[in-house]
This record gives structure tokens, C-alpha cells and sequence, in this order.
């Protein structure tokens, strides 16, 4: 019984923990109006697709800074975030796969490791080079006329770099002889 009682208390505390607040969704807003800044920067191309969303995006979010009650205004900066993120999701989501990809191969890098493993992971590391500049230049050319089409050619991208974060993980596995 006791034990039951302090899972009720740990489940009651964990639910009140995952609430939203004004301040953290203040915070996510605040990183992810930082995050549409630099995609617009990167990529002019989808400048309108990402501002058109942006724009809309900052209305709710005007709206939620008229709210008095903190429950409903972090739902409405939520809201706000959701519907900036409509077309800046897939390029978040792109960015941060091309991230962990270049994480990847600087551990490769890093790994002390036989001269022939050495030199396969060094040819390794090129190749996964090149294919990720062929998608960093895909990404910059894509010229969608509508959100439906980014996030589509998105996620053909997205698949691209799984797959190539997949050859990247074994190429680690290939040098620390695992």
C-alpha cells in the first residue's frame, strides 16, 4: 500500500512537471523565431514559404501575450509554435540530421585505430562527404511553391540523411573494430 501511494505522488508531481509554462514556451519561441532567422539566411529560397508561416505564426502568438490566465496562454504560444514550425519543422529537422552527421564522422576522426582500418574509414569519410554535400546543394535548390511540396521534398532529404547517418554509424563501428 505504501508503495502504492508513492507512485501515485511520483506520477501526480510528473504530471505537473510536464505542464506547459509561459516561460518555456516564451523560451522555445523565442529559440525557434532564432532557428527561422538563420533557415531564411540559409536557404532564400523558402524565405516566403517560412516568413508566409512566420507571420501567421506571430499573430497567435499576439494574441496569447493578451491572455491573462498563464494555462491559456502557454497553450496559445504552443499553438503559436506549432503553427511556425508548420514548414520550418522539415528544415530543423534537416539541419540537425546534417549535424549528427558531422558529429559522426569527427569521432571517426577521432578514433585511434590500424592503418588499414584507418584508410577505409578515410575513404568512408569522403564519400559520406560528397553525398552530403549533394544534399546540403538539393536542400539550397529546392524552390517549393507551397508547404505541402517542402515538406515533402523534405522528407525525401530526411530519408537521404537517415540513411547516410546509418553508413556513418557503421563507418564508427568499421574503425573502433566493433
Amino acid at each position: 500500500m505504501k508503495k502504492m501511494m508513492i507512485l501515485v505522488a511520483f506520477c501526480a508531481v510528473a504530471a505537473g512537471a510536464c505542464k506547459k509554462s509561459v516561460s518555456g514556451q516564451t523560451s522555445q519561441w523565442t529559440h525557434n523565431l532564432k532557428e527561422l532567422d538563420e533557415a531564411v539566411t540559409q536557404y532564400p529560397a523558402l524565405k516566403n514559404l517560412l516568413t508566409a508561416k512566420a507571420t501567421e505564426a506571430k499573430a497567435i502568438y499576439a494574441e496569447a501575450e493578451k491572455i491573462g490566465d498563464e494555462e491559456q496562454k502557454a497553450e496559445k504560444i504552443a499553438a503559436a509554435i506549432a503553427k511556425l514550425k508548420e514548414n520550418l519543422g522539415i528544415v530543423l529537422e534537416i539541419k540537425y540530421k546534417l549535424q549528427g552527421i558531422d558529429s559522426t564522422v569527427e569521432k571517426i576522426t577521432k578514433v585511434k585505430t590500424s592503418k588499414d582500418r584507418a584508410n577505409r574509414a578515410t575513404a568512408e569519410i569522403k564519400a559520406i562527404r560528397a553525398e552530403q554535400d549533394s544534399i546540403e546543394k538539393a536542400m539550397s535548390a529546392l524552390k517549393p511553391a507551397t508547404g505541402e511540396e517542402l515538406n515533402a521534398q523534405g522528407k525525401e532529404l530526411v530519408s537521404k540523411l537517415i540513411s547516410l547517418g546509418g553508413r556513418a554509424d557503421r563507418a564508427l563501428k568499421l574503425v573502433k573494430g566493433k
